[in-house]
């Protein structure tokens, strides 16, 4: 049985970016993630020497206001900068300066998925911990601008949470926020994960079984019941209750009924767990079976088993006992939803506890440690565990999360507003008026995708290959530039397929041709001058060494003959020498045509159309 179906995972998403400016945030020292000299690009200011004031970078305020317009959030009138205190080495201050109460940018929505807030503040330095039984700080990193962003825990799955960080990263280059490479650490993932019963769908199991006026799990319920009758009438009464479980689970293994045996469920009291239920089975997620093989079962059997589940979610218990004569068989239902339904509320309302999984670098990763969390918090909560609230890290060696420390509050940091920064009212700034800034961002990436399906009739993967490589697709929209629609179709293809695997394989020595160049290259495929296995080999000769492709495929014999008054010589010329491929043709073999166009291919070395070679064939064979 899959456990996660019965589960509610709920993910929210914290991604930090660090910005593309000259500077550091604060200071004048230079942001350059290039360097690989530690602690060059260091001063007073970003290291704290006392004495020294910051000053905000105004193009990393820029930047944030850009992307919060992108996201149609609201970018704030009043905003202001915190310290957020707490001590780690990385940190020179002792605090860091960040954003809280009052953000440059709240809501908005990015790939479906709501945003909380996006907000500025400085990274920390870099720590190596790979050197002996010490850790060496790079103070480089240290206070270069980094945005952060903030989404609400909506996320479902691993797979919505990696599409939206590949959004995000697509939406920055544009913008020429930052370049987010994840590899070098620019652009880092944190997942807030919780998972939870899934009451919702609980509730309309019930609904559904009340409205049909049938009993609850009737159907499984007559599986279950069977399969205990056939156990009673091969063994009769009397046996010990490990006989009857042994041979019961022999026959839902038969039945195909799914089952556990022995499972841990928690048992809950006045909304704290107060220990653990080990029923003899769980069937289908769905019903607790409890075997008895006693003379009778009375009011204390009956009443045992409705306390454990009554401390569960499960609704249903089976009380089997194989001990009297003849076997009895008594439901027990406890109806959570009617019984409590303020603590149901509650539950309802709860996310779960919330584990926070730190510094993701690839989107892989982000799938795989997500799933991961999700799968080790319902073993744990199955078990009769409790989840933490905590920080993990995510082991790429081993493939799993790790306890980290114990997840901090807002209130530990002791935010307060920072005494040496401005207050900024971004209205007073014209720099920062939307208007004006808008008119500096580029078309987005969403609106180009759907430009682009709908003008030129793309394939989605086409255009999303044109959207995620935006030079790629600049390239393509001049070269079809006010052509017709086969030469748009045409372009594409071989700018996809052809120009796209010799930028992989060639990377280091080609270049893309030029744009008239290729141009010329497609017009030669449409007129026929090109077969299309010429076509590739004389833009192969174009990428590497660059020229023109009439010139190219000239000299290297590329060319395609059409003439039908130079190709009929050689059709004429093959007929008379295949006068036994002639016979069979005629004679309805359909392979001998394909035979003696081969023929006239290897007489024109390749360099025969043929479409016209064919239809020459058809001709002279009449």
């Amino acid at each position: 049985m899959n456990e996660t179906k019965n589960y509610k995972a709920t993910i929210g998403l914290e991604i930090h970016a660090e910005l593309k400016t000259k500077t550091k945030m604060f200071c004048d020292s230079r942001n350059d993630p290039e360097e690989k000299r530690p602690n060059v690009n260091i001063c007073p200011v970003c290291m704290a020497h006392p004495g020294t004031l910051p000053v905000i970078n105004k193009e990393a305020v820029k930047h944030v206001v850009k992307v919060g317009l992108a996201l149609r959030g609201n970018v704030a009138d009043f905003t202001e900068f915190d310290r957020k205190n707490y001590f780690y080495p990385d940190i020179p201050k002792g605090y860091q300066i960040s954003q809280y109460k009052y953000p440059l940018v709240s809501g908005g929505s990015l790939n479906g998925v709501a945003i909380t807030r996006v907000h500025l503040e400085e990274d920390t330095a870099r720590s190596t911990h790979d050197r002996g039984d010490y850790t060496l700080i790079d103070f480089n990193r240290a206070g270069i601008p980094l945005m952060e962003l903030v989404t609400e825990p909506v996320v479902k799955s691993a797979e919505e949470a990696s599409a939206f960080a590949r959004e995000l990263q697509l939406l920055l280059r544009y913008l020429g926020a930052s370049d987010a490479n994840m590899e070098k650490g620019e652009m880092r993932v944190e997942a807030n994960v919780s998972v939870k019963k899934d009451l919702r769908g609980y509730k309309e199991r019930i609904s559904a079984d009340e409205n049909a006026g049938n009993l609850l799990y009737e159907e499984l319920t007559y599986k279950i019941r069977g399969a205990a009758f056939t156990v009673y009438n091969k063994l009769g009464h009397g046996h010990k209750e490990s006989v009857y479980q042994n041979s019961l689970e022999e026959e839902f293994k038969k039945d195909n009924i799914p089952y556990q045996r022995e499972k841990s469920i928690a048992v809950v009291y006045e909304g704290k767990k107060a220990g653990s239920y080990q029923p003899d089975f769980v069937i289908d997620g769905k019903v607790v079976l409890e075997i008895k093989s006693l003379p009778f079962v009375g009011k204390i059997e009956h009443e045992q088993v409705r306390h454990y589940i009554k401390g569960s979610l499960y609704r249903l218990a089976l009380l089997i006992n194989f001990g009297s004569n003849p076997i009895h068989i008594e439901r027990v239902v406890y109806d959570h939803i009617r019984d409590n339904p303020r603590q149901n509320q509650q539950e309802s309302a709860s996310l779960g506890t919330k584990v926070e999984v730190k510094n993701l670098n690839s989107f892989k990763v982000v799938e795989k440690a997500i799933d991961y969390e999700i799968k080790r918090q319902i073993e744990l909560i199955e078990s009769g565990g409790e989840v933490a609230q905590e920080t993990r890290g995510w082991d790429e060696a081993k493939q799993e999360t790790f306890s980290q420390r114990a997840k901090e509050s807002s209130h530990e940091y002791r935010y307060f507003p920072d005494p040496d920064l401005p207050k900024l009212k971004l209205s007073e700034i014209p720099d920062f008026s939307p208007e004006v800034l808008r008119k500096e961002m580029p078309e987005l990436p969403w609106d180009k995708r759907g430009r682009l399906l709908k003008d030129f009739g793309l394939k989605n993967e086409t255009a999303e290959l044109f959207v995620q490589n935006a030079e790629l697709g600049k390239f393509f929209e001049d070269v079809v530039a006010g052509k017709s629609a086969d030469f748009v179709k045409l372009a594409a293809n071989y700018i996809t397929s052809d120009l796209v695997s010799l930028m992989k394989n060639e990377a280091k020595t080609g270049q893309c041709p030029a744009i008239a160049d290729f141009r010329a290259l497609i017009d030669m495929v449409i007129s026929g001058k090109l077969s299309s296995r010429g076509a590739k080999d004389t833009l192969a000769i174009m990428y590497q060494e660059g020229g023109n492709p009439e010139e190219i495929a000239k000299s290297r014999e590329f060319t395609q003959e059409s003439d039908e008054g130079k190709l009929k010589e050689i059709v004429e010329k093959i007929i008379s020498g295949n006068p036994d491929a002639v016979r069979e043709y005629k004679n309805g073999r359909e392979a001998s045509l394909q035979f003696l166009i081969g023929q006239g291919m290897k007489e024109a070395r390749g360099s025969a159309n043929p479409q016209v070679l064919k239809k020459l064939f058809l001709a002279g064979l009449k």
